[in-house]
């Protein structure tokens, strides 16, 4: 068996061109489940292995409190030397052949801290004029119709309907979205957008949030905050 393993070390480092951490990681992992296989089942072939044995050692990861992502990430190192010896004709079938990976939750991404909300909306004091006007009001509608960045980057002046009360804008996917705004909201877009006619020139006219220079933005910045 180490004559074996000496083989698929030499596989993943000379042919699969794998780091020598990578390749280290792989051999560290089937050493493990080896060894499960010794206690476990008191046979540490890994040739004659079926799948019944290495879902044995997944729910002996799982109790042992190991996570969904690295469980998948071993079970990866299973797969490549089954692969392997498959490829060397030392087995007919992979015993991971029909293996799904363990689904994991996302991780949930806070575009804003509670400190960073509450900084944003009632410390900061926004200017009188265009670029305090334009900043306030697109935290509102970050705050009040849940935009995504994207999509309040590429609006447009069509895009935004006041007659309505609404806001169309361009999703994932390509889909559109119809977005009702707050009254309150309304009135910071009409104001907004009489303070963007009195620019001095504006070059992205279709765009409907400007620099004070009359181009469109591909970040938003708002006093030291980049979205």
């Amino acid at each position: 068996m180490e004559s074996i393993k000496t083989k698929f070390r030499d596989y993943l480092g000379l042919e699969k061109n794998y780091s020598p951490h990578t390749v280290t990681a792989y051999l560290n992992d089937l050493d493990f489940f080896q060894a499960f296989l010794k206690g476990a089942f008191e046979d540490d072939d890994l040739i004659r292995v079926n799948y019944n044995q290495i879902r044995a050692w997944i729910v002996s990861l799982s109790d042992d409190g190991v996570s969904n992502s690295s469980i998948n990430r071993k079970i990866s190192s299973l797969k490549s030397f089954y692969k392997f010896l498959l490829k060397t004709k030392q087995i007919e079938t992979s015993p991971l052949l029909k293996h799904k990976a363990l689904k994991y939750p996302k991780k949930l991404q806070i575009p804003f801290s509670e400190k960073e909300l509450d900084l944003v909306l009632n410390q900061i004091t926004y200017t009188d004029d265009f670029e305090g006007i334009r900043d306030k009001l697109i935290v509102d509608l970050f705050y009040t119709t849940g935009i995504r960045r994207a999509e309040l980057i590429g609006l447009k002046l069509y895009d935004v309907d006041l007659s309505s009360g609404t806001i169309k804008v361009l999703g994932k996917r390509n889909k559109e979205r119809i977005i009702p705004v707050l009254p309150v909201v309304q009135h910071q877009i009409r104001v907004y957008l009489a303070e963007r006619s009195r620019l001095q020139r504006i070059i992205d006219g279709e765009s409907f949030f400007l620099l004070l220079k009359g181009v469109s933005f591909p970040l938003i910045r708002i006093r030291g905050f980049t979205y």
